[in-house]
């Protein structure tokens, strides 16, 4: 799978300016996937999905969709983790809760724009510990939805 580096800049991205002890709501981070045809096979494989649609590249070119299409666990998976890659940079993360609906087949080597914003956020008392909701989107080229999702994370302010 391949990926771009685009927008996984921290909101604070002046040296001279401090990370903020918690993220805001409003922030955003965002990511380009594309799915090769091996990337989808093995994935697809390593899961256990034999769905000939992850497989089968003349099935498949011959199927509704056109074309192989990358698993749901394989797109979720991505999308999903793009929130941890993002906020253990910073912080101690666990995840809580992961909603994921599917809106449209994530196509071979089709570049899908994923984005999460964080929606909710409520610090303990001590300060040591936030819960956060965050809600995000997976877009095609043309800016159709193939996943939206909502998560709950909790994090801790890093040792040290």
């Amino acid at each position: 799978m391949t990926s771009t580096a685009d927008s996984l800049q921290p909101s604070w991205p002046e040296a001279a300016s401090p990370k903020p002890l918690w993220p805001h709501p409003g922030d955003r981070f965002e990511k380009t996937f594309t799915f090769s045809a091996a990337e989808i096979s093995d994935f697809a494989t390593r899961c256990g999905d034999t769905n000939p649609l992850h497989h089968d590249a003349d099935y498949a070119a011959n199927s509704r969709f056109r074309g192989l299409i990358a698993c749901g666990p394989h797109t979720s998976a991505v999308f999903i983790a793009l929130i941890a890659n993002w906020f253990a940079r910073d912080w101690e993360i666990i995840g809580q809760e992961f909603q994921v609906r599917f809106d449209q087949a994530v196509r071979v080597d089709t570049p899908v724009r994923m984005a999460w914003t964080v929606a909710e956020i409520d610090t303990n008392s001590a300060g040591t510990r936030a819960k956060l909701v965050v809600t995000g989107a997976a877009v095609d080229p043309a800016g159709r939805p193939v996943l939206t999702g909502r998560a709950s994370v909790v994090l801790w302010a890093k040792a040290g």
